[in-house]
C-alpha cells in the first residue's frame, strides 16, 4: 500500500551470485602403489621397513581462461498481487536500481534476465539488463585482495517494463561473462565470487477511489 505523498518501493531482486566458480575442490581422492625388488635381487623384509609417499597440493589455483559464459541458478521471488495493478497502471516513474561487486582478478560482463516463466528466464526474458560491466578487482601477488563494483547504478523503466509485476512470481537469472584472460594465467581461490544486488523501485498516482 502507498500513501498520497508517498512512492512505493518494491525489491524483487536480493540476489547472490556468489562462488560460482570455485576452483579449488572441498575434496581431493589420491591413490598410488608401489613395487618392491626387480624380480631377480633376492633381499629381505623386516617388520620395521616401510615405504612412504609425499603430495604437495599448492593453492590457489593458476589458470589461463578464455573468455566464458557462466549461467547462475535461476532465483524467483514472490510478487505480492494485493492491489498491483492500482501501481502498474499508474505509474508515474520507475527505476531499475543495481549493484554489481566482483571479488575475481578479472573483469566481468553481467546480464540480468526476468521473466514469469521459470523455463524462459534466459532463451525468452520478458525483461532484461545487459552489458553491465565490473573491472577486475584489485589483486595482491596475484591473488584478489579487495572487491571493486559498479556502485548503485539506475536504468529508467517505462510503463511496459513495469507489467512484469503483475506475475504472481519472478524468476530472476544471471549471466555472467568472463573475460579473457589474453593467454596470462591468472590465479584464483575459494574466496573468489561475484554479488549481484537489484530491485526495482515505482513510484504511482495514489488516488483514494481505485
Amino acid at each position: 500500500s502507498g500513501t498520497a505523498g508517498g512512492a512505493v518501493v518494491s525489491t524483487i531482486i536480493d540476489s547472490t551470485v556468489a562462488d560460482f566458480l570455485s576452483p579449488v575442490p572441498s575434496q581431493i581422492t589420491i591413490s598410488g602403489g608401489g613395487t618392491f625388488g626387480d624380480g631377480i635381487t633376492e633381499g629381505t623384509i623386516s617388520a620395521d621397513d616401510y615405504i612412504s609417499g609425499r603430495v604437495n597440493i599448492l593453492a590457489p589455483l593458476e589458470m589461463i581462461i578464455d573468455s566464458a559464459l557462466v549461467e547462475a541458478d535461476v532465483e524467483s521471488e514472490e510478487i505480492d498481487q494485493a492491489d498491483i495493478e492500482a501501481i502498474t497502471d499508474h505509474v508515474v516513474e520507475a527505476r531499475f536500481y543495481y549493484n554489481v561487486i566482483n571479488h575475481l582478478p578479472i573483469g566481468t560482463n553481467v546480464s540480468i534476465a526476468l521473466s514469469g516463466d521459470s523455463a524462459g528466464v534466459y532463451a525468452s526474458p520478458e525483461l532484461s539488463f545487459d552489458d553491465i560491466f565490473v573491472t577486475a578487482a584489485p589483486v595482491t601477488a596475484g591473488i584478489a585482495s579487495d572487491t571493486v563494483s559498479t556502485g548503485y547504478q539506475l536504468i529508467l523503466l517505462d510503463n511496459d517494463d513495469v507489467q512484469i509485476l503483475k506475475n504472481d512470481t519472478l524468476y530472476i537469472g544471471s549471466r555472467i561473462l568472463l573475460e579473457d584472460t589474453g593467454g596470462l594465467p591468472v590465479r584464483l581461490t575459494n574466496n573468489d565470487y561475484i554479488q549481484v544486488i537489484g530491485r526495482i523501485e515505482v513510484d504511482y498516482r495514489f488516488d483514494s477511489d481505485l
